[in-house]
């Protein structure tokens, strides 16, 4: 979603690339593989980075499957329930893929702008309204 922004609206001034420790293949949970664009050592300088799945960021929405595992985890951990997505300033938290998308969007609204977040949505053809 990120790479559509960025390839679609260049003149936002925007780069999206992954990086691994290594700069090799990264094998995500549910068994994806992730190609990296660099190595930790040769990564370009960023404005944000986004960790799908990354654990230890606060605040954070709430697990439905596990609402109290976040803090069982770090007592610290903010939990906002009935959140789709957290955004602290300079951490931004999903609670799940769709969120994931809509929180890449209000990224892309805080970098760019409202109208360029809801022509990249158009462009990813993302209607949040369920079919069911």
């Amino acid at each position: 979603m990120l790479a559509h922004w960025t390839g679609n609206f260049p003149e936002d001034g925007r780069a999206v690339s992954t990086f691994s420790a290594d700069g090799g293949p990264v094998r995500c949970a549910k068994g994806l593989t992730v190609e990296a664009d660099h190595s930790f050592a040769d990564a370009p300088a960023w404005d944000v980075l986004v960790h799908p799945g990354g654990r230890g960021t606060l605040p954070m929405p709430e697990d439905e499957a596990q609402p109290d595992r976040p803090a069982e985890l770090d007592p610290s951990v903010d939990v906002r329930g009935e959140q789709r997505f957290v955004d602290d300033g300079d951490v931004i938290t999903a609670a799940g893929v769709s969120a994931g998308i809509d929180t890449a969007l209000h990224l892309v609204g805080r970098l760019a702008s409202f109208e360029r977040a809801a022509e990249v949505r158009a462009g990813i053809q993302y209607d949040p309204r369920p079919p069911v």
